[in-house]
């Protein structure tokens, strides 16, 4: 079991969100919970560093899991809604 720390950095970049996505609202509260001053770029940079030091590599690999499986409910859920309402246009034609 000879592995280096580099396949759990990939991991962990790749479980990341994506910090440049999160909403203004999003970072003015964490800016003002943590009363940071600082520009926009420099506090996306401030919340992955703080979100990343929150993890270990389980807690990444849960996240993943998590993530997906809430993907695939919002997928099928959105997928239910469409098949409903395709349903009731064709009953409203008839």
């Amino acid at each position: 079991m000879s592995k280096s720390n580099q396949p759990q950095e990939d991991l962990e970049e790749q479980y990341l969100p994506d910090f440049t996505k999160l909403s203004n609202a999003s970072l003015q509260k964490y800016r003002m919970y943590y009363n940071i001053e600082c520009t926009e770029e420099e506090l996306v940079e401030k919340v992955k560093k703080h979100f990343k030091s929150t993890l270990d590599i389980n807690s990444l690999q849960l996240y993943e899991k998590i993530f997906k499986l809430k993907r695939e409910e919002r997928e099928e859920l959105k997928n239910r809604k469409t098949l409903r309402t395709k349903k009731e246009i064709q009953k409203s034609n008839f």
